[in-house]
This record gives C-alpha cells, sequence and structure tokens, in this order.
C-alpha cells in the first residue's frame, strides 16, 4: 500500500493538532494575532510598494530573512561556529547583535523552540527561547524587523500563559511548565546600536497584553466561523515514473 502523509496547504496559517483530540487542529497565536493592526507604518510599507504581489514578495523576503537568522542563532546556542562568508551583510549583523546580548546579559538557556498547544485556549504555537536572567524565568521571542509592534507582545503574552498553564501540553514530553515572570522581545537589526534592541514587560504587564491577545481571538473567531481545521490535502510520501 502507497504511504501517504497529510499536509497543511494554506501557507498563510499555522494550525496546531489536539494531543488529545483526534483530528482537532487549533489556529496558531501568530494566526489568531493577523487581525492585529500593526499601524500606519507598516500600511504605508506596503503601499509603498508597486502592486500587491510585489508587497507579498517583500513580506515573503523578510520572512524568510527571519527564519535564516532564527537558525544561525539556533546553531549558535548549540555550539557550532558561523562564519561571515555564510551570510548577507545586514544578516550577519543581525547574528552578531544576538552574540553582543547575550555577552551583555549572560543569560542561561532553559529551553528553546518549544511547540505546545491548549485545548483550554483553543490555540498553539512555539515558544523561541526560556532563559534564567538574574535569577528571573524570562521568555523571549527573537525578531528581525525594522519596528517593534505591539502584537509582539500580545504574543509573547499569550505564549507566557500557556507555557505557566498545566493543562497545556507539548509535543516534546521532556518539556515541563514554567511560571514565566516576564515575557521580552529581542529585536535584531542592522540599523540599531549593537545591533539589537532588547524589550522587557514584567508579569503585570504582559497580563494586561495578553487581554488584547484575547481580543484578537474572538475577532479571529467571529471572522472564521466555520474555519475549524486547516486545509489538508492527503499525498504520497514519494512518488516514481
Amino acid at each position: 500500500m502507497e504511504k501517504t502523509k497529510q499536509i497543511v496547504t494554506d501557507s498563510s496559517e499555522h494550525w496546531y493538532p489536539s494531543l488529545k483530540k483526534k483530528g482537532v487542529y487549533y489556529p496558531s497565536v501568530t494566526t489568531l494575532l493577523s487581525v492585529f493592526p500593526k499601524g500606519v507604518g507598516f500600511n504605508m510599507y506596503l503601499t509603498a510598494q508597486s502592486s500587491w504581489e510585489a508587497s507579498q514578495e517583500a513580506l515573503s523576503v523578510a520572512a524568510n530573512r527571519g527564519t535564516r537568522i532564527h537558525k544561525a542563532c539556533d546553531r549558535l546556542e548549540d555550539g557550532e561556529e558561523l562564519h561571515i562568508d555564510e551570510f548577507p551583510q545586514e544578516e550577519w549583523l543581525r547574528i552578531w547583535g544576538f552574540v553582543k546580548w547575550k555577552e551583555e546579559y549572560k543569560p542561561e538557556l532553559i529551553y528553546k523552540e518549544i511547540g505546545m498547544v491548549s485545548d483550554k485556549y483553543k490555540t498553539g504555537g512555539t515558544i523561541d527561547r526560556v532563559y534564567k536572567i538574574d535569577g528571573r524565568m524570562v521568555l523571549l521571542d527573537i525578531k528581525t524587523g525594522k519596528s517593534n509592534y505591539d502584537n509582539y507582545f500580545a504574543q509573547t503574552s499569550a505564549y507566557a500563559t500557556l507555557l505557566g498553564d498545566p493543562k497545556t501540553m507539548f509535543y516534546d514530553k521532556s518539556v515541563k511548565h514554567v511560571a514565566i515572570q516576564d515575557t521580552s522581545i529581542l529585536r535584531l537589526h542592522h540599523v540599531l546600536k549593537n545591533f539589537y534592541n532588547y524589550s522587557i514587560r514584567d508579569k503585570e504587564e504582559w497580563k494586561n497584553d495578553f487581554k488584547s491577545f484575547r481580543s484578537c481571538q474572538n475577532i479571529w473567531n467571529y471572522l472564521n466561523p466555520d474555519k475549524k481545521s486547516p486545509k489538508i490535502l492527503e499525498v504520497p510520501e514519494s512518488l516514481k515514473l
């Protein structure tokens, strides 16, 4: 019998399967936050492009750059040495910013790339990092864009809430729940001083940010009343003529 695999065909959305309820998927935190307005500056950037297609291409280029930088940071924390010839100059400066941040704050890595899902909150996501910094448990998300947007803090507040909730399930069973004290955004960019900007929210602040996330979740559900799962296509695992 031919082996098949299910794939999600809509790359604009991310979904996480429940680990307890077979066939149940939940939209990711970032998918739910897609309704959060990014502001006038972001809209001006998109409208400055020559066409809708060009604006989408620009976003795709930025997303791919962000993925490469994330992977580079992972490689560094895995003990690998990186070389300048591997990266364009703007990416290399961002990666150097990550090194500079680590040298200044000396974080102790607790977890990285934690995939999780919540039947309770009906969402899931992947946390970039959990560090211990100056005795405090800090959830950190790495960004590589030109600005800090308010939806970033809504995103990290949702991750912090899920990570601390005992009903949240992790795809890696070795991961344990963590009570987060601070959420943070580490923005890496070649025009910044030291090539990074580090923004922190204490627990009172990120608890308030979580209200914004829940509002976005309600709006997304209102706009998508019939969307209960991603678009899935069953395809063969291998092909041969």
